[in-house]
């Protein structure tokens, strides 16, 4: 047993917490998209309505932008079993990491940009 708990104490906690990290801003996101709306359902909507000033004005306002697709929920209704794989975390932590805009992906607006 030894061995198993020295394993585990070198096991990396982003790999624990990245995951939890998307999933908290992608409801995030949705929440304010919504804006208190219980008849909006952003995860329902199709990426192609989302018009460049609905991204800017997110990326204004929230810092980030995340396409309807990418939206934690999404990404997990349509993995095996509901498990994120480690390819799918890969995907959506270069997004973030990149720090640069992805027409495909969410794209990253440096914090003083936004606060101006």
């Amino acid at each position: 047993m030894m061995y198993k708990a020295q394993w585990m104490a070198g096991i990396s906690n982003s790999m624990f917490s990245e995951p939890f990290f998307y999933r908290f801003i992608s409801e995030n996101f949705a929440s304010y998209i919504e804006g208190g709306d219980d008849s909006i359902n952003y995860a329902a909507l199709s990426d192609e309505i989302i018009t460049p000033e609905i991204k800017n004005d997110a990326v204004k306002t929230k810092g980030y932008f995340i396409y309807p697709s990418q939206l934690f929920a999404n990404i997990a209704a349509g993995a095996n079993n509901n498990v994120l794989t480690d390819k799918h975390i890969e995907q959506i932590m270069q997004a973030f990491d990149s720090k640069e805009k992805i027409e495909h992906g969410a794209f990253w607006k440096n914090r003083k940009t936004v606060a101006g």
